[in-house]
Order: C-alpha cells, then structure tokens, then sequence
C-alpha cells in the first residue's frame, strides 16, 4: 500500500502526517512532509516555500503567529518550530532543533543538531549555529555554501522517490 500522497503541486505527505488547519498550510510545491510530523495551522497559517523536506517527527505550531519557511530549506527529525518563527531560504536545519517564538533564521544558515535557538534571536544570513557547552555560537559560511544546499535537496528529493517506489 502507498504511504504517500502527492498534490498537483508534486508535494509529498507521508499519509502518517497530522495536520491541524489544513486550509491554513500553503506548500508552494515539490515539498516533501515525511512520516510522523504534525503541522497545527488551526489558527494562524503555516507557509512553506518551494523544495523543502521535513524529515520524521517534525513539529510546526503556528497556534500563536505565522510560520514561514523559505524555499529549499531542510528540517531535520524531531526538530520543532514556534509560533512565529520565521527561516529564510536555503537553511539546513539539523535533528532535535528548537525554534522559540518569534526567532528568525536568514537565508543561507546551517543549524547543527540539537540547537535550541531563543525566542525572537536573529541569526543573520551564511551562519553555522551550533551549540558549544550550551552557549551558541555563530560561525561565518561561506557564499558558495546556497549552491551545495540547493544540491543537497535535490537529492533529498530522489532519494524520498526512490524511498516511495520501492514500497509499490
């Protein structure tokens, strides 16, 4: 039995997704949701650009304020974003992340794993976040880095098809 669904937008959802407000979720297409996320749109939107992957476990409430996640960005399993959060284009954000409220994530950024970024923390554009004895810290990408995100995806995207014809 196929476990996904795809839109005439050729978006992707694993059929194990939650979605709270469906109306208020706008995929802009080629995005990926897979097993076991749960998206709360119920009563503020969630807005999700083009080419992006949700890998298992992904949580993005938006109960309190907008979402928005720009094109060709990655969320990493088990990672939760806020209400209000908002991640530019072209981010990598690693496993176990947290996004507090009203934090903001530029394009081109790397969060490593299992970084908790604080409420309304701007993480300026081309920076790798991680966390170092619990303190964050910022590091400097450089430019070239939007080429091998956008690389990346697309291979995230045909492993996903690959990963969905071999259960027909």
């Amino acid at each position: 039995m196929d476990q996904w669904v795809e839109t005439s937008l050729k978006n992707r959802l694993h059929k194990t997704c939650k979605i709270k407000g469906l109306k208020q979720v706008a995929l802009a297409g080629q995005c990926t949701i897979c097993e076991n996320c749960h998206l709360n749109a119920q009563f503020n939107p969630i807005k999700v650009g083009k080419c992006c992957f949700l890998e298992p476990f992904v949580t993005i409430d938006s109960s309190k304020a907008e979402v928005r996640l720009g094109s060709y960005t990655r969320i990493g399993s088990r990672s939760i974003i806020r209400s209000g959060a908002t991640v530019g284009s072209r981010v990598d954000i690693g496993s176990g992340c947290i996004l507090e409220p009203g934090c903001v994530i530029r394009d081109c950024c790397v969060i490593e794993d299992h970084v908790r970024i604080p409420a309304n923390y701007l993480v300026p554009p081309f920076t790798r976040l991680t966390k170092e004895t619990d303190i964050l810290r910022e590091y400097e990408l450089s430019p070239s880095y939007r080429q091998i995100n956008e690389d990346k995806l697309r291979i995230l995207q045909a492993v996903g098809v690959r990963v969905e014809n071999n259960r027909n």
